[in-house]
């Protein structure tokens, strides 16, 4: 994982998710502003080298979208590690030799939960005692206008309780009040503030250490809604598949984590008046207002001599916590269920602050069970705090908020299906007529039984037939008829045909490029042989002779199949090693539909090509026929072929590369370039796609220099082979140790 926000900066700027700022810019307002709209606009992380009246640099946004979140977390997606949690909580005793090897599988990964001493302390590499504490140093950020002034945002807060010694990790924002003193906002029902109402019970100060960054597993395990007694520390190694290390404070007597950025030493003295803290523009979108909380005096200030100052802006959203959010939401939906196994599935949409709303979907068993379910939320930890409550079916998507609103509306008698309660409320909830308690509403959005009183028929939900819907998609492209984003009066996102200039825009290329295919499926397989004359299968006949050494060599080899479009390549493998194992994979979901007829145990598989969804050295053999030039990022893609191939595998491209020689040529310009698009719009109705595919040949790259691509990424040997007057080409490269690859 990382060791220290700066390997984390390194990863973000690698995968194109981060943007320097060079120019001096505020904390005071202008780095919030630009980081608002950064947010709104799906935008990347942001790095700010100078920010004003600091020689820290500034990170912002790194937590500010699904990927960033799960880079941050070290996996490709949320829900590996949602899928790894739930194994762990559905694990039983072992009941032969077998399962208890499997068991013992997981136990490495368990071991990493523990944390333990570190031999060095990065987050020591500077020491500040004293009069040499200077919390002005720091760039921290005034984010809203009428903001009480400068608050640090993402602070990993370290406390132990007075009696049990039990540590608990905790983000409580921290009003910078002078040079060595901060108020700290321990809002009631946090375990924080519980810690400090017993030291003052006990008439002692109570010691407290502030991380800031480090690993951002472990700013991600603060702001987890874990049980009592479950380790924050403990959260975040499992999390990052390796012990969080720490070591003692300077100062005072607890421990912090040795890869953190930035460490405040300190205490709160219970015995003081408390600071009027606040206003501060919050996560709710609101100003918190003025209320009282204890001053936190600063000792010792430690950090690294290349720390980076982590901050975030809240307010309306969405905004970066948007993410940390939902990687809860997703992380935590395996243990939702061990307490209530009916649970499919449940959205807690940005808008609603995460706890103003949650969306459930249940598998009905009983009359009356989606009030059940509400009011065994409403116990449950974090979810106590939750204001509304809405519980559907399991055949509703509750991602999808407007499917949910169709079908709770629809659903709905407002006097039979809404009740209300009273309970506790979000300190920083400002709806309630009185502070920390308030009314909840629970909604049933679910099929109504007899036994709940409805005595009529409940009507089915109205779904078009399959086999009509085979037939319409089978004549969509010569009805003329425009739809999607175009008929809604959006703009179409546009695919890329220079390779060089799709940087500015991946995502947008991505799903140009995704939604093109999309459209030209139902004539994709015959267009393919009107423009190869017949002889594409040829093509890859001679490319499948390149790889079929090593697929001999394996009792059942494992293929990937990429860019595999309506999956004539997958087909021509299975027909040659029926005894393979064969995966396609292809981002057009209709592409791979088409092409399910022509295979029978081929494994189809929707998924992006810079993101491929296995694991490291899943396959033997990885082909890819005209594919690659439709990337959004070739070398990010090579990579991922890379990882997923095994030692000793091979990766065959059949691809039109940019034409070099004089009849190549001239054989694009007078062929591809005029004749594909009219053959476009002949037969697919679609000019503007087919005029794409001709420009991207000219603006992908030489056979030449992917070659060179592929051996830069730890490809080797790599050989080609021409075809059809150097029209197109087949690049083999393969796979040696990972030990090699990586020199």
């Amino acid at each position: 994982m990382y060791d220290g926000l700066s390997a984390f900066v390194a990863t973000l700027e690698r995968e194109g998710e981060l943007v320097r700022i060079q120019r001096e810019v505020d904390p005071h307002l202008e780095i919030a502003e630009i980081a608002d709209r950064t947010m709104k606009a799906g935008g990347p992380a942001l790095l700010f080298e100078r920010p004003k009246g600091s020689r820290f640099p500034l990170l912002i946004n790194a937590y500010g979208s699904r990927r960033r979140m799960s880079l941050a977390l070290g996996v490709k997606d949320l829900e590996e590690h949602a899928r790894a949690i739930a194994e762990l909580v559905h694990t039983k005793a072992p009941g032969s030799a077998r399962e208890l090897a499997e068991m013992a599988k997981k136990l490495p990964a368990l071991s990493h939960a523990v944390p333990r001493k570190a031999s060095r302390a990065p987050c020591q590499e500077v020491v500040l005692e004293g009069d040499a504490v200077d919390l002005d140093a720091l760039p921290v950020m005034t984010t809203w206008p009428k903001d009480g002034g400068p608050f640090f945002t993402l602070p990993n807060v370290i406390t132990r309780d007075p009696d049990t010694g039990a540590r608990n990790i905790g983000m409580y924002r921290m009003q910078r009040i002078d040079r060595r003193t901060t108020a700290m906002h321990w809002q009631i029902h946090k375990t924080g503030a519980r810690h400090f109402r017993r030291a003052k019970e006990l008439g002692k100060r109570l010691e407290v250490a502030v991380a800031f960054g480090g690993d951002p597993a472990l700013t991600y395990a603060a702001t987890a809604p874990l049980p009592d007694g479950i380790d924050e520390w403990m959260f975040a190694g499992f999390l990052r598949g390796r012990s969080v290390e720490h070591v003692r404070c300077k100062t005072v007597d607890l421990e912090v984590p040795a890869c953190a950025d930035f460490v405040l030493e300190g205490y709160v003295d219970p015995s003081e008046p408390l600071f009027d803290e606040g206003p501060f523009g919050d996560h709710t979108g609101y100003y918190t207002p003025v209320e009282g909380f204890p001053r936190f005096h600063v000792t010792c200030v430690t950090h690294r001599k290349n720390a980076v100052y982590p901050s975030t802006l809240v307010g309306p959203p969405p905004m970066e916590d948007a993410w940390l959010g939902k990687a809860t939401e997703r992380l935590f939906l395996p243990l939702l269920r061990m307490m209530f196994p009916e649970v499919v599935d449940m959205n807690l949409p940005i808008e609603g602050a995460f706890h103003n709303l949650a969306i459930i979907s249940i598998k009905k068993q009983y009359p009356h069970h989606a009030t059940r379910i509400a009011h065994g939320l409403w116990g449950a930890g974090q979810m106590s705090f939750t204001k509304v409550i809405c519980v559907v079916d399991d055949d509703v998507n509750v991602q999808d908020t407007g499917e949910v609103a169709w079908r709770l509306l629809a659903n709905l008698d407002p006097k039979r299906d809404i009740s209300m309660v009273d309970g506790p409320v979000d300190q920083l909830d400002h709806g309630a007529s009185q502070a920390l308690w308030g009314g909840k509403m629970a909604i049933d959005g679910t099929k109504k039984w007899p036994e709940e009183g409805y005595k009529r028929d409940w009507p089915d939900v109205c779904v078009q037939s399959e086999v009509v819907k085979a037939r319409v998609d089978a004549m969509w492209s010569e009805l003329g008829i425009p739809l999607g984003r175009q008929a809604s009066g959006a703009q179409t996102p546009r695919v890329e045909a220079d390779l060089s200039r799709r940087a500015a825009a991946p995502v947008e290329h991505a799903d140009g490029n995704r939604e093109m295919f999309d459209r030209i499926a139902p004539n994709y397989d015959r267009l393919n042989r009107v423009m190869s004359l017949g002889i594409d299968r040829r093509w890859r006949a001679r490319t499948l002779e390149m790889i079929r050494p090593t697929l001999e060599s394996r009792s059942r080899p494992r293929v990937l199949d990429l860019c595999a479009g309506t999956l004539d390549f997958a087909a021509l493998i299975e027909e040659a090693f029926p005894q393979a194992h064969i995966i396609a994979c292809d981002a057009s979901e209709k592409m791979l539909a088409l092409g399910r007829p022509k295979v029978r145990n081929v494994e189809c598989v929707v998924g992006d090509a810079l993101e491929l969804p296995f694991e490291d050295g899943s396959f033997d053999a990885v082909v890819c026929g005209f594919g690659v030039r439709n990337l959004a990022d070739l070398r990010r893609g090579m990579r991922e072929v890379r990882r997923v191939l095994a030692p000793g595998g091979v990766f065959a491209t059949l691809e039109l590369f940019r034409p070099r020689g004089a009849v190549s040529r001239l054989v694009h310009g007078a062929g591809l370039r005029y004749a594909l698009p009219v053959l476009g719009a002949t037969i697919a109705k679609d000019r503007e796609a087919y005029e794409y595919l001709a420009e991207s040949m000219e603006g992908f790259v030489t056979r030449e220099a992917y070659e060179r691509l592929l051996e830069e990424e730890g490809f080797g040997p790599v050989d080609a082979v021409d075809l059809t007057l150097g029209m197109l080409a087949i690049v083999r490269g393969g796979a040696g140790a990972r030990e090699e690859a990586a020199q």
